[in-house]
């Protein structure tokens, strides 16, 4: 299976998308990270992404502003490990929202390679690092 994930930062509207194979991936402020968010409310080490079969397990490592799913257009705070079948939306303290999908891996070309490793924008490029 391999991640789909799409990750908004709503103060400045921006969203960049991303698809990774690793079964586990994470995410934080820090550079030692999967995917690295620089946002004053995104903790160092702020959750871990885990795919099992076809469901994600979402683990928040204690982060000071949160990690909240969303439930019936209401959000729902993680606390410890929570497991759930994509597709899912997630906030991360107050400014980050990621949506997850997961799905059979495309057969690999050149070219697809090519558009899926495209810059992304000035702006976001600040904003986001993706390992």
């Amino acid at each position: 299976m391999e991640w789909n994930i799409e990750i908004e930062d709503m103060r400045i509207h921006e969203t960049q998308r991303h698809t990774h194979k690793k079964p586990r991936l994470t995410i934080g402020r820090s550079n030692v990270n999967d995917i690295v968010i620089l946002n004053s409310y995104i903790s160092r080490e702020h959750l871990i992404l885990s795919i099992q079969d076809a469901s994600c397990s979402i683990q928040d490592l204690g982060s000071v502003n949160g990690t909240f799913l969303e439930k019936n257009n209401e959000w729902e705070k993680i606390t410890g490990t929570t497991t759930v079948s994509p597709p899912t939306r997630l906030l991360l303290g107050e400014e980050i929202s990621l949506r997850i999908q997961l799905q059979a891996p495309a057969p690999s070309n050149a070219e697809t390679a090519a558009l899926t490793l495209a810059h992304p924008k000035p702006s976001m490029a600040q904003v986001f690092s993706i390992k």
